[in-house]
């Protein structure tokens, strides 16, 4: 077309490249100063979106990143991150009277805690132990009934199944129930069933 000059696209590329030319390694090594000496840089800075590795001397591992989260995130090895997750837990269990009993591996990786007021020890996750409204409380000691009075008909039971010489165990196969249920029976966490209450009459009378 007339009055047009042609003009090659790889001078519109050279142009870009120009205005966007790669700082070196020097200068990307002044900007990880902020890390301090634990960590080395073992690869060549090849642009903010390029990717970097570093030697972390404290914990012997090799960390990969991108060069922007170095530049303007002031990113720190993984480890980090782990190592405040521990000291938080371990300090809310000290309140708290609970006591960590695995190796801290992150807060959504369960691990076993210690319940020091019973002793009992259950599995969650740290994040459930510090957040959950009933983070710190014991499931197993949950799940029990508070103790109450022993049901008057469950101690003529006691005498009866004493007199006899019966274990909790005879006892219990008799009446069709487990161990534990009579022992929660007569130790006042559970009340007797209409059931149960018929099927000890009858071998009372019985016997």
């Amino acid at each position: 077309m007339a009055g047009l000059t042609w003009i090659d696209k790889s001078f519109y590329n050279q142009v870009e490249t120009s205005k966007r030319q790669k700082h070196s390694t020097k200068w990307f090594k002044g900007k990880t100063k902020y890390l301090g000496d634990d960590y080395v840089l073992k690869s060549e800075y090849d642009g903010v979106r390029g990717y970097v590795t570093f030697f972390h001397k404290k914990c012997g591992q090799y960390w990969v990143t991108t060069a922007a989260h170095i530049i303007y995130g002031h990113s720190h090895c993984p480890c980090t991150l782990k190592n405040s997750g521990k000291k938080r837990i371990d300090a809310y269990c000290a309140e708290n009277n609970l006591k960590r009993m695995n190796p801290y591996m992150g807060m959504r990786v369960p691990i076993h805690f210690k319940n020091l007021s019973c002793g009992h020890v259950f599995k969650r996750r740290p994040d459930n132990v510090i957040y959950s409204a009933n983070g710190t409380r014991c499931p197993i000691c949950a799940r029990k009934h508070k103790r109450g009075e022993v049901h008057p008909f469950v101690k003529q039971m006691i005498v009866w199944r004493k007199d006899k010489g019966y274990s909790q165990q005879d006892l219990a196969y008799l009446l069709k129930v487990s161990t534990h249920t009579l022992s929660d029976l007569e130790n006042g966490y559970k009340q007797p069933t209409k059931l149960i209450i018929d099927r000890f009459s009858y071998y009372m009378n019985l016997r």
